[in-house]
C-alpha cells in the first residue's frame, strides 16, 4: 500500500488485483455453502430502512453471502469499527420508499445513504462485485434473520476486535 499526495493510503495493482481474487474465492465459497437443502436456505422477503424511516427498501431472495467487514471504508463511513452486509442480486432490490444520496467513497464503490438521516443503506461495485448490492444488514426490520458466514478484510481490522469475546458484557448501562 503507498499513500498518495493528499495522505490518502492507496492499494497498487497488484494488491487490488488482490483483494478482488480474494473476493471472488469469498463468493465462490458463499455460494458452495449456501447450497444447502430447502430448509436451510434463506430465501425469504426482508424489509428494512434508515432511522429516520425516510428510505425504505425490500429485499426477496437469497443473499449470495453475509458478511462482516473490517475495511478502513466501511470503518470510515459507518463511524464503527465493522459493517454487517448481505449481497443480494440487484433484480431482488427494491426501494420503497425515499430517495438514498449516492457518495463514491472509492473507484467505483458507491454507498448509499438516506439524506436527511446519514444512515447507510447500501453498497455497490460494479468492479469487484458485479451485479450484486450489499445491504447494511442493521437496517433490516429483522437483522437477526441474516447472521453473518464470515469475517472479510480482516487484514485492515482494528486490532482490539480480535478479543471483544473477553470484555464484560452488561445487559444496559453498567453501574
Amino acid at each position: 500500500m503507498r499513500r498518495t499526495p493528499s495522505g490518502k493510503a492507496h492499494l497498487g495493482q497488484r494488491s487490488r488485483n488482490k483483494v478482488r481474487d480474494d473476493a471472488y474465492s469469498f463468493l465462490e465459497c458463499s455460494a458452495e455453502k449456501a447450497n444447502l437443502p430447502d430448509e436451510g436456505r434463506f430465501a425469504m422477503k426482508l424489509e428494512g430502512g434508515c432511522q429516520c424511516g425516510d428510505v425504505r427498501y425490500a429485499v426477496e431472495g437469497e443473499p449470495e453471502h453475509v458478511a462482516l467487514c473490517h475495511c478502513a471504508d466501511c470503518r470510515k463511513s459507518s463511524g464503527a469499527p465493522t459493517v454487517a452486509w448481505a449481497a443480494f442480486k440487484w433484480p431482488e432490490f427494491t426501494l420503497t420508499s425515499g430517495k438514498p444520496s449516492i457518495y463514491n467513497s472509492s473507484g467505483s464503490a458507491m454507498r448509499h445513504f438516506c439524506p436527511r438521516c446519514g444512515t447507510g443503506i447500501l453498497y455497490a461495485n460494479e468492479e469487484y462485485l458485479p451485479g450484486l448490492v450489499d445491504l447494511q444488514v442493521a437496517t433490516l426490520d429483522d437483522p437477526d434473520a441474516l447472521p453473518p458466514q464470515a469475517h472479510i478484510q480482516v487484514a485492515e481490522r482494528v486490532g482490539w476486535m480480535q478479543h471483544l469475546d473477553k470484555l464484560p458484557e452488561f445487559e444496559r448501562y453498567p453501574g
